[in-house]
């Protein structure tokens, strides 16, 4: 499970929901997030993970079917898959 993480506490995290190829655009932003910061951690500063080609994701989503999860905060933004 990847999730991004802000320094602010912030409301309950729900879920697992199923993954929808309607989800590509939140996925994408947390996966960016994520890895960018990683990269931050290790000192790569100045590297910005950018979004994967949706196709990419429309694969992954139908091929793990119900297997592709994800959590979403309280206001229903997708923060972790």
């Amino acid at each position: 499970m990847a999730v991004s993480r802000s320094w602010k506490s912030g409301p309950g995290i729900e879920g697992p929901f199923p993954a929808t190829v309607d989800d590509i655009p939140g996925l994408n932003q947390v996966f960016s997030d994520a890895f960018t910061e990683r990269y931050r951690r290790d000192g790569m500063v100045g590297v910005r993970v950018p979004f994967l080609n949706p196709a990419v994701w429309r694969y992954a989503i139908e091929d793990a079917a119900n297997g592709a999860l994800c959590w979403r905060a309280a206001h229903g933004e997708i923060v972790a898959f």
